[in-house]
């Protein structure tokens, strides 16, 4: 989940009252547990009333106007660590449901911190040699190649105002949360689209998808049908080491713009393949498991390098990377940090959220056909 700087501790009236006001935001929440029940008088209570609470728990007085009452709960209180705890669950809730497809075939790795760092490119060998009695092992070569990646931390910072509280327009807090989740999620996938339709080029100099790879098909065959998916089938399958083995790499995810998804869907998924003689013999493509992963970036005029009729044919990214998704210390730590501030200049509550994140070529074992 998205990690808070500074939480709460389960248990407390503080945390009681952040999971009671999610449960009203109607975000999942903890409010029903026996922990959170010991506080029930905190049930119902809005902003206002939250506020006027916080301040009793830390001692100080809850009198005064509205002005008054939330200046001193959000400087003086657990009150903003509330209001965190809570926008933090809606920004977990935004995060996960956003639109974002990129997990589905980019591997994923992560690095210690943010100085330029290298991946290696591996393929495995052919074989294993013999070893004769009293023989000494061969050092076997896995090394295709070294690429260079540097991790970046991207955020930015939406605010609640002090009206938006006085009037307890949860409605408003909550979107504020989402909206947080839902950028940091979008934005992760923009840059590896982004990535992807510019075609970079491996530390080889050559571009990942190029026709010197024997990866890049083009023409008027190349457009997405049965004939055009069995030739990306048998092309990636023959995708041979510098020694001219074949490295049988499987094909797995069928990456499509939403133009082509309808042709997709029936190639993958029909019991037998749209168009053949014999409707008795199973459709290929759907025996060996080919899945369709659609996302409208691919044909989208926002990123360079768009187009509705190209499509890729990838491999499993666990065992043949192509491009992969680049995160802080460790590969999970995908979902965004928050952070909040009451601004005093602005009377607002300010609430910051950043994702240190990268996306990197690292492989060649795939297909992209132009459509055209």
């Amino acid at each position: 989940m998205p990690r808070l700087i500074e939480g709460l501790t389960k248990g407390s009236r503080a945390w009681a009252a952040s999971e009671f006001l999610a449960a009203r935001a109607g975000l999942p929440s903890e409010s029903g547990s026996t922990e959170a029940q010991k506080h029930h008088d905190l049930k119902h209570l809005g902003f206002r009333e939250l506020a006027r609470e916080s301040l009793r728990d830390a001692g100080v007085s809850p009198g005064g106007n509205d002005h008054e009452l939330f200046n001193r709960a959000l400087t003086t209180s657990d009150f903003p660590k509330i209001l965190a705890a809570t926008a933090n669950k809606a920004l977990e809730h935004g995060y996960r449901y956003a639109p974002g497809t990129f997990l589905e075939w980019a591997a994923r790795g992560s690095n210690k911190d943010f100085r330029q760092f290298s991946i290696v490119r591996t393929s495995p060998p052919a074989d294993l040699p013999v070893v004769n009695e009293e023989g000494e092992y061969t050092r076997l070569r896995t090394e295709e190649g070294e690429e260079v990646a540097r991790l970046r931390t991207r955020g930015g910072i939406l605010g609640i105002s002090r009206q938006t509280l006085i009037n307890d327009d949860l409605g408003a807090f909550k979107n504020l949360g989402r909206t947080l989740g839902m950028t940091a999620k979008m934005t992760q996938n923009r840059q590896v689209y982004r990535q992807l339709l510019s075609n970079p080029s491996l530390s080889d100099g050559t571009p990942v998808f190029d026709a010197s790879r024997g990866n890049l098909l083009s023409g008027a065959d190349s457009a997405l049908g049965k004939d055009s998916l069995a030739t990306a089938v048998k092309t990636l399958r023959m995708l041979s080491d510098d020694a001219g083995n074949p490295l049988q790499v499987e094909p797995k995810i069928l990456l499509v713009p939403p133009s082509l998804e309808m042709t997709a869907h029936e190639l993958c998924f029909s019991d037998s393949i749209p168009g053949q003689n014999n409707a008795a013999v199973p459709n290929f493509f759907k025996k060996i498991g080919i899945v369709p992963v659609v996302d409208p970036l691919l044909e989208s005029p926002a990123l360079t390098g768009y187009s509705s009729t190209a499509w890729y044919l990838l491999p499993d990214p666990k065992l043949w990377p192509v491009f992969m998704a680049l995160t802080l210390d460790n590969e999970d730590n995908l979902e965004p940090y928050t952070d909040s501030r009451a601004v005093f200049e602005r009377d607002e509550v300010q609430y910051k959220v950043r994702i240190d994140f990268d996306c990197c070529a690292v492989g060649a074992k795939a297909i992209k056909s132009a459509g055209q």
